[in-house]
């Protein structure tokens, strides 16, 4: 019977601390913080994404491990080049998930990250989101080519 009433204790605590929904951020704050900074906002691809098939969707891979740990899991026909347009839209326990234009399937970008800081995670996800379109990079005979999707 004494269990009990610990239980709800150690709930409401639990519930009052800010925990976040998702297993990526420590607290809602943090949470919070990551959504002003990317969510919804316009970015593009910095680098050319080879990604994996999941079901419903795509995978992009940024931890390393889908490669060396699941052999079933295929990559998709698909190759997103760099300068696509793509959108943060949730998340989900381990990974961001994103739409690219083009592409009906939700994106889910695998982060490494876990119970970290908004800082942490815009590390990890920083590899793959440019805020303008790279072309920059892009030699400029070869930009008529390339330019924006």
């Amino acid at each position: 019977m004494r269990q009990y009433p610990l239980l709800i204790v150690l709930s409401l605590l639990l519930g009052l601390s800010g925990c976040s929904p998702s297993g990526l951020f420590r607290s809602t704050a943090h949470e919070r913080a990551f959504r002003e900074q990317f969510a919804q906002r316009q970015w593009y691809t910095a680098i050319t994404l080879r990604p994996y098939a999941h079901p419903g969707g795509y995978l992009i891979d940024l931890t390393g491990t889908i490669a060396q740990e699941q052999f079933d899991t295929y990559r998709a026909a698909a190759a997103i080049p760099f300068g696509s347009r793509i959108r943060l839209v949730d998340f989900a326990n381990d990974a961001i998930l994103a739409r690219i234009e083009g592409y009906e399937a939700v994106f889910r970008v695998l982060v490494s990250t876990q119970r970290g800081t908004a800082d942490d995670v815009a590390n990890e996800v920083g590899i793959l989101l440019s805020p303008d379109p790279p072309l920059a990079a892009v030699r400029a005979k070869m930009r008529d080519f390339v330019g924006e999707p």
